[in-house]
């Protein structure tokens, strides 16, 4: 099954949260785990996307949802400043190759869902950014890298 998600909100964190939101979704009316994220807006030639892509290679993006809602918080280091704890889902990823990428969704439990390159490139980033922010026990399982995506809740509002 495939689904296209587009982006509906301005600022980064909102439309992280809602692109979360969404995967949560699928997560619980499609009852799989997996989700292959895929550019909905390929360029003809297939190379480069953007300049913001520093690999210049068509970004494609595994997810595994391990905990779809979870509450976590930093420390910043600053004893002044309060530590509030913060909405997300635990989230397995890697980097795969266009083609990695086919093989994957022709499994049957991986869902495939089409982003703007864009924010495939963003979650990217916050997945790789919350990454260096956990335990070094915890970043890796096995070939797959561990992040968190925040979830939308009444105190982002």
């Amino acid at each position: 099954m495939t689904s296209t998600l587009a982006p509906q909100a301005s600022s980064s964190t909102s439309s992280i949260c809602l692109y979360t939101e969404q995967f949560a979704s699928i997560l619980a009316s499609q009852v799989t785990s997996k989700l292959v994220l895929k550019p909905v807006n390929l360029p003809a030639t297939n190379t480069t996307i953007s300049s913001n892509n520093a690999n210049n290679v068509v970004p494609y993006l595994s997810l595994w949802i391990l905990s779809p809602s979870i509450h976590y918080s930093f420390s910043g280091g600053c004893e002044s400043t309060p530590v509030t704890a913060q909405h997300a889902m635990k989230v397995f990823f890697q980097i795969p190759t266009p083609k990695e990428a086919e093989a994957l969704v022709e499994k049957q439990d991986v869902e495939e869902v089409f982003l703007p390159t864009e924010s495939i490139e963003e979650i990217r980033e916050v997945l790789q950014m919350s990454s260096t922010r956990l335990p070094k026990s915890a970043r890796k399982f096995g070939l797959w890298d561990a992040g968190l995506l925040e979830r939308f809740s009444t105190d982002n509002v």
